[in-house]
């Protein structure tokens, strides 16, 4: 009979791997502890057999014995394997215990087999309430004492119910403790499913998928108690869609649908939460999903997938009342939880579907564009985006859509950015603007947008922009201009070429002072492009660096250092002063007049000198030299040449310590306001006052405009400085004011300044901000500012005059006075010099000051004479018919508030 040996030869191996299971340890404290328990116990009913047959003489008592024992082996054994205990094997186990501890006839070695057979019973059956059992077993062990020594049954019982008792506090201990460990070991490994199912549930990414997915991973954390005929659908439409199943015969055939009108209304509002619910009304009838006429039948258990209030789907389990046989087995919550997460995945995938079809829907209108078109509305909200703006800005259309586009842009773009729409909107032609844009992992983008106000199309409804991403462009722009060695406008070398210039000379050369550095600033080269616009300062920037080159020697080396500095390398020198002269000729072919744009300018240089050796460390220090000199070029009146001297360092470091607290007093606010008063000459009455600027400094104390203004514009923090003073003097004009006449403020306004095209809007928004009227401001410009470029300054000066501010000639007669230029200037008053001041009460002296009055009364300009100090020049411009005066003869500066309290009293009395 081949085959009857070949099933008994496969019944023998899989007797063998069993017994193989058995003896290997298991994984997992619990196991492990059962494991244990089990061939501890095994080991206690050897002795005991052992003592059985060798206390037996009948060979029936001793079949009886082995039969009790074997009992016992088949009860571990059968709840070590996961079998469940009933009261039957219980019952039949007590039994067993009996006869052996009657048979063993001793306290201590029964109560170790009960002890035995009780914790075994604790750690196999833990899902089972163990009391009962212990108290069986209990209840035993005093039954089997008390029939071992019945003579003795008072004091046996007390000792067999103490055992007794200790039996069953131990198996209820044995039973906690595996209870817990067992919930913590599953928990971990719910934990570990719910993690893999996460991850499975991400990577599925299609609706259909995803559902299928939930499912498995559902029926997984059922099993064992999974019932037949679960099912995942999904919302589409109007109607439900069965999607998946648990491929039994009890579940609904893919495909099949039911209305979502034809559901029973409770699960129409149960699909849009979050928890678990009981539904009837459902049932599967030949393989598909119908309602029941009547409620009534089977329930459902039925598990919603759905996110921020959208019902996607569910998953439906039948026979829902067999899932709690086990008390710490919460199936719904895992149910739960696998929804929540399937959820969120079916809601990203679908969202990535309606993503597709509006690509679909618009295709045709970007197909063969490679930059992003958006549509918005006036107020900058997005209302469309194409498809490549996740491979420009990386973000989603849908993600960017409904916001802001002012969001995406670079905060020091955003103005640039906003002019240029405002005037898109307003329908004005301007074709585009350059501005960063934000990347959504990827940082700032430079592009370039090109717009076109399309509001009045019915079909767009809004404002066209093109974005081209050109961040490659600048990048590489960028490098290109990193790697140069060359300034790109003059072709001389740069900083960093220049700087390794005069490193290779200080190391190669035999004599430290056979070589020098020069370094060059243009004087008023702000002016230049402020007047004229950059492009003529670059002409000039390149006519200087021709220039430089057509003066100096083969061997030397001019290079442009930054804006309109420049610095030249002179080598081989043989004498102290060869370097000096060089500078010289460098200034004077400077000086030479240059015609830019039809226009015939001069250019003039402040020059620093820095010879080698005496105490030059190295190329940078050499370097440095040469601009500190520089520096002491322009203290000394500008277009000179300076060579830097011994203790010079010093002094000019400490201007440039100087010119650094500038920076931070603009930042503390360190500036204070005095004011001068202005009186009528016929009246002695105050009609306006003079803000004067004073720096508090932290160190050098109190120090005056001639300290620092030329700091200021130089290092660009003249309009800082400006609009402290103005916003403090327009705040305290406003409080001078009384019921009898007005009292004006004049703000002396800087020569940089005048050029500048942010003034106007700077003195309208103050004047704003703090309420003045314009008529009671007054700006002071020195005569020698409008030579420069009076076109210029009459346009700056008329925008003024248009707010109606009020304008004043200062120190009047030491610049270019004259009729020609000053019948062209909307000014509305003159300020005569103190220089002309001082001996006006002489003869000689008053001459001059006559000729400037006059000049004023034919202009039909009240005129104010500055720094009267004495009754007799008061006197005398009196006499010439000079309308207003100042000086320390009727005050000398105060604060705004003592300001106000002199306006407020009696008239001047000098």
């Amino acid at each position: 009979m081949p085959g009857t040996s070949h099933e008994a030869a496969s019944r023998g191996f899989s007797a063998l791997s069993g017994i193989r299971r058995l003896l290997n340890p298991p994984e997992g404290l619990v196991a492990w502890l059962r494991w244990l328990a089990l061939f501890y116990g095994l080991t206690v009913l050897s002795v005991v057999l052992a003592v059985l047959s060798a206390s037996q003489g009948e060979s029936r008592a001793l079949a009886v014995a082995v039969g009790t024992v074997v009992v016992l082996v088949g009860y571990s054994v059968w709840g070590y394997s996961g079998h469940r205990y009933s009261l039957p094997v219980d019952g039949l186990a007590a039994a067993a215990l009996l006869f052996i501890g009657i048979q063993l006839a001793s306290p201590v070695p029964a109560l170790a087999v009960f002890s035995t057979m009780v914790g075994a019973r604790a750690l196999y059956g833990h899902r089972r309430p163990i009391a009962p059992v212990a108290a069986l077993h209990a209840a035993t062990y005093v039954a089997a004492m008390l029939l071992v020594a019945p003579e003795r049954t008072p004091g046996v019982a007390v000792e067999a119910v103490l055992a007794a008792g200790l039996l069953m506090l131990g198996a209820s201990l044995v039973h906690l403790v595996t209870t817990t460990l067992s919930r913590h070991e599953r928990g971990a490994v719910h934990t570990s499913a719910m993690a893999d199912t996460a991850a499975a549930l991400l990577a599925a990414g299609e609706p259909t998928r995803i559902v299928e997915t939930a499912l498995e991973a559902g029926y997984a954390l059922l099993t064992p108690h999974a019932p037949g005929g679960m099912f995942g659908a999904l919302i589409r439409g109007e109607e439900l869609v069965v999607v998946a199943n648990d491929k039994t015969p009890a579940a609904p055939a893919i495909s099949s649908r039911l209305w979502m009108k034809a559901v029973p209304e409770t699960l129409r509002e149960g699909l849009t939460g979050a928890r678990p619910f009981i539904c009837y009304g459902l049932e599967i009838r030949d393989g598909h999903l119908t309602r029941q006429v009547r409620m009534t039948g089977a329930a459902m258990l039925v598990v919603p997938l759905a996110c921020r209030g959208l019902a996607r789907g569910a998953m439906f389990v039948p026979h829902p009342d067999g899932l709690h046989r086990d008390g710490d087995c919460h199936c719904e919550s895992a149910l739960e939880l696998v929804a929540s997460h399937a959820a969120l995945a079916l809601d990203s995938a679908i969202l990535t579907e309606d993503v597709i079809r509006s690509e679909t829907r618009f295709r045709a209108l970007v197909q063969n564009c490679s930059d992003v078109i958006t549509v918005v509305d006036p107020d900058g909200v997005i209302r469309y985006l194409s498809p490549t703006v996740a491979r420009v800005l990386g973000y989603a259309p849908a993600a960017l859509t409904a916001s802001r586009f002012h969001n995406l842009v670079h905060p020091d773009d955003f103005k640039e950015w906003w002019d240029f729409f405002r005037e898109l909107a307003q329908g004005a032609q301007r074709n585009s603007v350059s501005c960063r844009l934000h990347h959504r992992s990827r940082g700032w983008r430079h592009t370039e947008i090109v717009g076109a106000n399309c509001l009045n199309e019915p079909s767009v409804g809004g404002i066209v922009l093109d974005i081209r991403d050109v961040s490659e462009r600048k990048v590489l722009e960028e490098a290109l201009v990193h790697r140069a060695s060359h300034d790109p406008l003059t072709q001389l070398p740069n900083r960093t070429l220049f700087v390794e210039k005069v490193r290779q000379a200080v190391a190669e050369v035999s004599r430290a002072d056979s070589l020098a550095v020069l370094f060059i600033d243009l004087d008023g080269f702000k002016l230049i492009n402020d007047a004229h616009g950059h492009a003529a300062g670059d002409s000039v920037l390149q006519a200087v660096a021709q220039r430089l080159t057509g003066v100096l020697r083969p061997d030397d080396i001019a290079a442009r250092l930054s804006g309109d500095e420049f610095a030249v390398l002179v080598n081989d020198l043989t004498r102290a002063d060869e370097a000096e002269q060089i500078g010289h000729r460098v200034k004077d072919a400077l000086a030479e007049p240059c015609t830019i744009n039809q226009r015939l300018l001069t250019v003039r240089a402040s020059i620093g000198v820095a010879v080698g050796g005496d105490g030059v460390e190295d190329a940078e220090d050499l370097i440095h030299r040469a601009d500190m000199a520089m520096y002491s070029a322009k203290n000394h009146g500008k277009n000179s040449v300076e060579v830097l001297r011994r203790g010079a360092v010093a002094s000019l470091s400490g201007r440039r310590k100087l010119r650094a607290d500038l920076e931070w007093a603009v930042l503390r606010d360190e500036f204070e306001v005095r004011y001068q008063p202005i009186v009528r000459l016929s009246d002695r009455k105050i009609t306006a006052a003079e803000a004067l600027v004073r720096w508090q400094h932290p160190v050098h104390g109190l120090l005056g405009p001639n300290t620092f203004i030329e700091l200021a514009e130089e290092s660009d923090l003249i309009a800082a400085v400006f609009g402290v003073v103005l916003r403090d003097a327009c705040t305290n004009a406003l409080r001078w004011q009384t019921d009898h006449d007005p009292v004006s403020v004049n703000v002396n306004l800087s020569a940089v300044q005048l050029h500048r095209p942010g003034l106007v809007d700077q003195v309208t928004r103050i004047l704003s901000e703090t309420g003045l009227p314009s008529e009671l401001l007054t700006l002071e410009i020195t005569e020698t500012v409008l030579v420069d470029n009076l076109d210029r300054a009459c346009d700056t000066m008329a925008t003024l005059k248009h707010l109606g501010v009020r304008i004043a000639i200062d120190d009047f007669g030491t610049g270019y006075s004259s009729l020609a230029y000053l019948s062209r200037l909307p000014i509305d008053v003159l300020k005569v010099d103190k220089m002309f001041v001082n001996n006006v009460h002489v003869d000689n002296g008053s001459a001059l000051t006559r000729t400037i009055v006059d000049l004023g009364v034919r202009l039909g300009l009240p005129t104010v004479a500055e720094g009267v100090e004495r009754a007799e020049q008061r006197d005398a411009l009196v006499g010439l018919g000079c309308t207003h005066a100042q000086g320390y003869l009727f005050s000398r500066p105060m604060s705004g508030e003592r300001m106000a309290r002199l306006i407020a009293g009696e008239v001047l009395t000098v």
